[in-house]
């Protein structure tokens, strides 16, 4: 991979800084990111990738990061939960942007001057008073779902496809998982319903029956890991554990860091 990044001297002052492995995370994701974008093949999908924008799995990234992928995924969940990436997955990959990289990334940058994005920002926080009031409560894994039941309040209802097929198929991958939390956030997409009709559910027990033994061995080391949330899991946490990407670690879990959780969103 040729190129280079930039990195601001503001990040010594930025608790991103002060953990390891955060930081480890954090700089690995600049340095995958493209600076141009381009189309790229990810099995026998083209995604269009835009600047800031790389493809990966908990798999493949772990692996380069040298981590496990439980402390890996945890990590960009710490870095996404912040807004210093976003991630979009899918049951083929995830794709991670990296939410300023135009602005710290581009060549005109002064962190001592007001940005024509940091204008735009207050710009668009007065016209969005009102969605924001509107969202409040919205958690942000649930967002995609929100936009869905706003723009199409009534899609699933009119649907047979979606009512005789789609939810009947997810309720009983439903019944299988252990922490039955944030279901309606997938009841209420679409695309989420679509994307899981395509797994059966006999792979979908492998995953979960998977996953399941990765957290009871991590809890055997004394570590007391918890399942995450349903509606998590099956928005696209278990992309990972299907039999097409999964890989057995085949070693003992060791209790992981306890990431810092911070604004990260100036680095």
């Amino acid at each position: 991979m040729q190129g280079w990044i930039k990195l601001h001297r503001q990040l010594l002052e930025n608790p991103i800084f002060q953990n390891e492995k955060l930081l480890k995370v954090f700089i690995w994701c600049l340095l995958k990111a493209t600076h141009e974008e381009y189309d790229q093949l990810v099995g026998r999908e083209i995604v269009t990738l835009k600047q800031g924008q790389f493809v990966t799995g908990r798999h493949k990234g772990s692996a380069e990061l040298n981590l496990k992928p439980s402390t890996f995924w945890d990590y960009l969940s710490v870095l996404k939960s912040n807004n210093t990436i976003d991630i979009k997955s899918d049951n083929k990959q995830s794709v991670i942007s990296i939410v300023n990289w135009g602005l710290y990334q581009s060549g005109n940058y002064n962190p001592d001057s007001k940005s024509d994005s940091e204008s735009n920002i207050k710009h668009d926080s007065k016209s969005d008073t009102n969605k924001k009031k509107e969202d409040k409560n919205i958690n942000i894994d649930d967002f995609d779902a929100h936009v869905e039941s706003i723009n199409e309040p009534d899609s699933l209802l009119k649907n047979d496809t979606l009512k005789n097929n789609h939810i009947p198929h997810f309720e009983s991958m439903w019944s299988s998982y252990p922490k039955k939390t944030g279901k309606q956030s997938i009841l209420k997409s679409a695309s989420k319903l679509k994307a899981l009709a395509k797994i059966s559910i006999e792979e979908m027990q492998r995953a979960i029956d998977r996953y399941k033994k990765e957290v009871d061995r991590e809890r055997s080391t004394g570590f007391q890991r918890q399942y995450k949330d349903g509606g998590t899991w099956f928005n696209g946490s278990y992309i990972d554990y299907l039999d097409s990407s999964y890989i057995d670690p085949g070693m003992q879990a060791k209790p992981k860091d306890k990431p810092i959780i911070n604004d990260l969103s100036r680095w």
